[in-house]
């Protein structure tokens, strides 16, 4: 369309920037297509990478199911986890979040005589221009003799602070300030969630790098920032068995 109309477009163009753009009109013409197929050619490129990646993706979390005898699933529907954002929906969890995100390259089997899941979670927040992506990788475990009360418990940040000095949502523990500093500990049941909650699991979560915790009737699940690679998932997997075992313990 430039090459075709440009001699009858440009003199408006030159008048309405009030300039003279004859002298550099055909440079114009003749670099402006290269321009378009250089972004094309990025764009195409980004999306074979990307493709790439999650083909990637997907073949090593297929080949950690076959190391281990576990299921593989490109792609699963996770009842339970709807069912934590159901009892936590007036938290801080919002609409979207790892809970309520598709589950993706979901892991399914038997470790340590225990059912265990693992499935990158991805959701979006924000809208237009702001809307953003975010892919973590969800460890979970089945623990039938537990009965946990629906809480949920996430690194505390600083909006944190402010809402919780006028809604008192956050349950603290007064004789464990690194912990109540560190943590936002949320759930319907204060009284059942406390009773959890003994110094060698509080004395834990202060010592351990920060991470999400959500559970309910018989599962736990754990969650932080990124997707974790093979060898990530496994020490995950011994960290919430770590975990799991104080709060039997309790």
């Amino acid at each position: 369309l430039l090459f075709t109309f440009g001699g009858f477009l440009f003199p408006y163009i030159s008048k309405a920037l009030g300039r003279n753009m004859s002298a550099n009109g055909a440079e114009f013409l003749v670099f402006f297509p290269f321009g378009c197929v250089a972004i094309l050619a990025v764009i195409i490129l980004s999306l074979v990478v990307g493709y790439r990646q999650k083909a990637h993706r997907r073949e090593d979390m297929k080949k950690l199911a076959r190391q281990n005898s576990w299921t593989y699933a490109e792609s699963m529907n996770l009842p339970f986890l709807k069912e934590f954002d159901a009892y936590l929906n007036d938290s801080w969890l919002g609409d979207s979040n790892a809970l309520t995100g598709s589950s993706n390259n979901v892991l399914t089997g038997i470790l340590n005589g225990r059912n265990i899941i693992v499935s990158d979670q991805i959701y979006s927040t924000g809208s237009g221009k702001n809307r953003t992506t975010h892919e973590k990788t969800l460890i979970g475990i089945e623990l039938r003799e537990a009965q946990f009360p629906f809480m949920c418990l996430y690194p505390e940040g600083f909006f944190d602070k402010v809402f919780d000095g006028l809604t008192k949502y956050d349950i603290d523990f007064g004789q464990f300030p690194n912990f109540s500093q560190k943590y936002v500990l949320y759930g319907k049941n204060e009284t059942q969630i406390r009773s959890f909650f003994n110094p060698q699991i509080l004395s834990f979560y202060e010592q351990q790098p920060p991470f999400n915790t959500a559970c309910g009737g018989k599962y736990m699940v754990i969650w932080g920032e990124n997707l974790l690679n093979p060898a990530q998932i496994m020490a995950q997997l011994n960290f919430l068995f770590s975990l799991a075992n104080l709060f039997l313990k309790k």
